[in-house]
């Protein structure tokens, strides 16, 4: 594997699924791990496994979401590593759907990614240094899948900001790239 040893890594969505597996590999490479997550009592105890911290964590909470981040960075004097994988995906036709369906996935998968993704960019920057990962999908950017349209184009948004901004931070010595897992 690979040593992380002294870097920082917070993982949103942490504290199950693929986000809990992101956790238990970066603890494993040696990186202090903090789980940021809407559910109390898995995100402590994911964290308590894993000898890491939990934050209460909406990330469509843009204020808490920046007290989260700064805290995280004076506790530790960095933020090394962001895993942006907080996302849901609610199964509805397009027929079905209504505009609150289609506004919270795409509040919670885009907006949730970009308000994480701009508070760490920010203390990332001051230290010319940092690695994001976020969690997109093959559903929308290389197949489909019925019931999932605004799952599949919040995917696709994703990627589209993960490219323009790896392009604007690669100066900084940031990395932005993206994980595409099928259904796990």
């Amino acid at each position: 594997m690979f040593d992380l040893a002294g870097e920082v890594a917070l993982v949103t969505g942490g504290a199950k699924g693929i986000g809990k597996g992101i956790a238990k590999a970066l603890k494993q490479a040696g990186a202090k791990v903090i789980i940021g997550d809407i559910d109390k009592e898995k995100g402590e105890m994911t964290a308590n496994e894993l000898d890491g911290d939990f934050y209460y964590l909406d990330v469509i909470n843009k204020e808490q979401v920046q007290y989260v981040v700064q805290s995280i960075c004076e506790k530790y004097g960095k933020l090394s590593i962001l895993c942006s994988n907080a996302g849901i995906f609610p199964q509805v036709t397009i027929e079905d759907m209504t505009e609150e369906d289609w506004d919270k996935v795409q509040n919670i998968n885009v907006k949730g990614a970009f308000l994480v993704i701009q508070a760490t960019l920010k203390h990332m920057k001051k230290q010319n240094y940092g690695r994001i990962v976020l969690t997109s999908s093959i559903t929308g950017d290389i197949t489909g899948y019925p019931g999932w349209a605004h799952y599949g184009a919040s995917k696709a948004a994703q990627l589209g900001f993960m490219r323009t901004a790896a392009l604007e931070y690669a100066k900084y010595g940031i990395t932005i790239n993206a994980i595409q897992p099928g259904n796990i």
